[in-house]
């Protein structure tokens, strides 16, 4: 993660856990969804990713706008690194949105 967010700013000294969010469908959002666990695998993590890699800190729900569009699994996924202590997408924030399941 390091790596990643060193691409976005000159900041090291920067805590990196608490300015990189990935949006990413969480378990209970797959088995609510349309699609359901079982038709889900494109969309979901690999579970030796979530438990032996990624930093869980890191992710965050994706939320729709309108309950119905929550039913929906993005196969988008989000990553957006912010460089204010809160964490608020500011001019100097990046923001990546790509369509693969990051395991």
């Amino acid at each position: 993660m390091q790596d990643l967010y060193s691409c976005f700013t000159n900041d090291p000294a920067a805590d990196v856990l608490k300015q990189i969010n990935i949006m990413f469908p969480t378990e209970e959002h797959v088995e609510d969804s349309h699609l359901g666990v079982a038709n889900a695998s494109s969309i979901i993590m690999a579970a030796k990713f979530w438990e032996d890699v990624l930093p869980k800190e890191c992710f965050c729900k994706q939320d729709a706008t309108h309950k119905e569009l929550d039913l929906n699994l993005h196969h988008s996924k989000w990553i957006v690194c912010t460089s204010g202590e809160d964490g608020a997408i500011a001019e100097d924030s990046c923001i990546y949105i790509g369509s693969h399941n990051m395991s």
